[in-house]
């Protein structure tokens, strides 16, 4: 609750609890019981846990002091979680981000993570910490790489959207949305940072990341909605179609595309300027010129920034990519840096979503283009039997693994109550991995280790 008057103006908050619980919150902290932030917009903006149970570590990087959090009945529930390594792994992440930036915005800095019971991995973004929710608690150290990959995306988030913000959030306005194109710069580029950064600072092998550069461009290649929605109004529509429930084949995510998209941008500017620039300097531009001087950007903004970096017009890039539906160009950009896209074939695909309905799958949707919209299978569609065998508490598609593109099967199925059959001919799923050009000239090299600061000969992939 606020008011205009008030809503810029300080405010206390003072919470009883008992004596020898501990607290973790970026609110600052006045002594007793109380904490102070500058705005109402701080206030709400800062999650605070109070917890008999609260572990608590710190570290120092360029004198900010960097605050770790486990919440969790049983401190590190079950973990073996070691601090000095999470300190050293979290620091990394840090400096690699500050240096990035040419910028250290804060004095203190919590990272806090909520330990659950069940396999789980989300994370929120505030001006000064990072709220994370991890599980299984007891394997958390065994999944080392998604807490740092989860801990990076989310502290790159400092700057963009917390003070780097698309120009309809400042201010934010809580009565009612807030459309905005530009969510797949805001979150698209954070996951290209948040991935960047650890390969950056070794703490991901440079062959893992392109390996995860591959895994995401096979994702996006064997979603239809690629075809369909153009990337910004993917960010646009996001108040519509749910936070990242989307549209089944007919929408893309701002994330894993807008990722993709920050490379390709990257990878260009470094060819039009012969390496001298890059997106890192987009990415401070906006954190001088806009975040800097309390301002928000616009789509126009940010086009005129990655024109002015890379010399020259991007509007064909933006038209055919971001604001249409034109296949991406991986190959071409990251041939720049000596590299190659390869593509083959693994497993195979329906191209139909089902879900168990006493004891039958049935239909929930259908890929245009796809092995079960050729069929001429619908939503709804009752499967029976595949190659005469019942499918009664069977998935279809660990019947079909086995198989290879090209075979086909029958299908039976009732639908409005009346037994049908098709023949179903399945597809390969394409899948695409990166390799080095053996061809690779020297300025593809310095590409190639000015982006991921590694030497091209200690790389093997």
């Amino acid at each position: 609750v606020y008011t205009d008057e008030t809503r810029n103006s300080p405010a206390l908050l003072t919470i009883d609890y008992p004596d020898d619980w501990k607290v973790a919150s970026q609110l600052r902290p006045l002594g007793g019981k109380s904490f102070d932030a500058e705005t109402y917009d701080d206030l709400i903006d800062a999650p605070t846990i109070i917890s008999p149970t609260l572990v608590h570590w710190q570290t120092k990087v360029r004198n900010a002091q960097i605050h770790i959090y486990f919440q969790n009945d049983d401190g590190l529930g079950g973990s073996n979680m070691n601090e000095e390594d999470v300190k050293a792994d979290l620091a990394k992440i840090v400096e690699g981000q500050f240096a990035l930036m040419q910028d250290v915005p804060f004095k203190e800095y919590a990272f806090i993570y909520h330990l659950v019971s069940r396999p789980f991995s989300h994370g929120v973004e505030h001006k000064n910490s990072a709220s994370m929710v991890m599980g299984p608690a007891a394997s958390v150290d065994q999944n080392y790489g998604a807490f740092l990959s989860l801990s990076s995306h989310e502290f790159f988030h400092v700057w963009n959207i917390k003070r780097i913000k698309p120009d309809v959030f400042l201010p934010y306005d809580y009565r009612k949305e807030s459309y905005t194109p530009l969510l797949y710069v805001s979150e698209g580029f954070t996951s290209y940072y948040g991935s960047l950064t650890l390969a950056r600072t070794k703490q991901t092998p440079t062959s893992n990341y392109l390996s995860g550069v591959g895994s995401n461009i096979t994702a996006l290649q064997n979603n239809y909605g690629r075809k369909v929605q153009p990337l910004a109004l993917s960010s646009f529509d996001a108040w519509l179609s749910g936070y990242g429930a989307g549209r089944g084949a007919s929408s893309v995510s701002f994330y894993s595309k807008g990722e993709l998209i920050g490379l390709l941008i990257d990878l260009e500017i470094r060819q039009r300027t012969k390496n001298a620039k890059s997106l890192d300097d987009v990415m401070r531009l906006l954190n001088t010129e806009f975040a800097g001087q309390g301002r928000g950007f616009s789509a126009r903004d940010f086009k005129e920034l990655v024109e002015r970096t890379g010399t020259g017009s991007f509007t064909e890039f933006f038209e055919r990519f971001i604001y249409g539906t034109d296949e991406l160009p991986f190959a071409e950009k990251l041939a720049y840096a000596g590299l190659e896209l390869r593509k083959s074939t693994r497993g195979v695909v329906t191209g139909m979503l089902t879900a168990d309905e006493n004891g039958f799958p049935v239909v929930k949707s259908i890929e245009p283009e796809s092995p079960a919209f050729t069929a001429g299978l619908d939503n709804g569609d009752v499967l029976i039997a595949l190659n005469g065998k019942s499918l009664m508490n069977q998935s279809p598609v660990s019947m079909l693994a086995t198989l290879n593109a090209g075979q086909s099967v029958e299908l039976s199925y009732i639908r409005s109550g009346l037994l049908k059959a098709v023949k179903l001919t399945l597809k390969g799923r394409d899948a695409f991995s990166i390799s080095k050009k053996a061809t690779a000239t020297a300025a593809e090299k310095a590409i190639f280790e000015s982006w991921l600061a590694a030497k091209w000969s200690d790389v093997t992939i």
